[in-house]
């Protein structure tokens, strides 16, 4: 099972007897825009007038299949039917084995399918989240023992994230120029953001600081 993708819990190897041998994943488009003014050259890029992120438009992803050659040709209409019944128009999490770890949120669509030499193909059509999500939520741990200020690194993938932080005790965050001081306990504030890359992050006070989030790629 080298090259398969499941859909929910649909293994398309196992569960249909496809051979995955083409993957096309189209990078997600940035969604720009702009407004034209009387007067002056050219437009005026209004793309981060409301916020910093990049945003993006929805991923396109094709997955082309072989239907496995223990079908024969009068089969391979009982396999599409089944592909249809199952995967067609649902929303899923899939999980294709070029990004072991990750998952695309998707909605999806089964081709027609067609025959060739006697060998069948399928395609199957993801129109999905521009990111691969982590399948765990990444943790980031902390630890201030003396009071004083100190200067750690956190990086991200892609997609930005406002973190849910847990701390040990009332301790005080900076991260971007932002400063926020959190008491004890559980909680997420809008005015912490991690955004893609390496950041880094003051910590002041005395004890554990715990961020956790969902890490998007591109």
């Amino acid at each position: 099972m080298d090259n398969y993708v499941i859909f929910d819990s649909y293994i398309s190897s196992d569960d249909f007897h496809l051979l995955l041998y083409k993957e096309a994943d189209k990078t997600p488009e940035q969604v720009r825009s702009s407004v034209t003014i009387p007067g002056m050259h050219g437009k005026l890029d209004m793309t981060y007038a409301l916020t910093d992120e990049p945003i993006f438009s929805n991923r396109n992803v094709t997955y082309s299949f072989y239907i496995d050659a223990m079908y024969g040709a009068d089969d391979y209409q009982h396999v599409i039917d089944d592909m249809r019944n199952k995967l067609h128009g649902h929303e899923m999490i899939v999980k294709p084995s070029s990004h072991l770890g990750w998952h695309l949120k998707a909605n999806v669509s089964v081709g027609d399918y067609d025959i060739e030499d006697d060998t069948g193909t399928v395609n199957v059509s993801c129109d999905c989240f521009p990111f691969y999500l982590r399948n765990s939520m990444t943790t980031r741990s902390y630890t201030v023992e003396d009071n004083e200020t100190h200067e750690f690194i956190i990086m991200n993938s892609a997609m930005w994230a406002v973190p849910e932080i847990t701390t040990t005790a009332s301790m005080t965050v900076e991260i971007d120029g932002t400063s926020v001081t959190l008491s004890k306990g559980t909680t997420k504030n809008a005015g912490i953001i991690i955004r893609s890359g390496t950041r880094k992050i003051r910590i002041t006070g005395k004890g554990t600081m715990t961020f956790k989030w969902q890490e998007g790629m591109l």
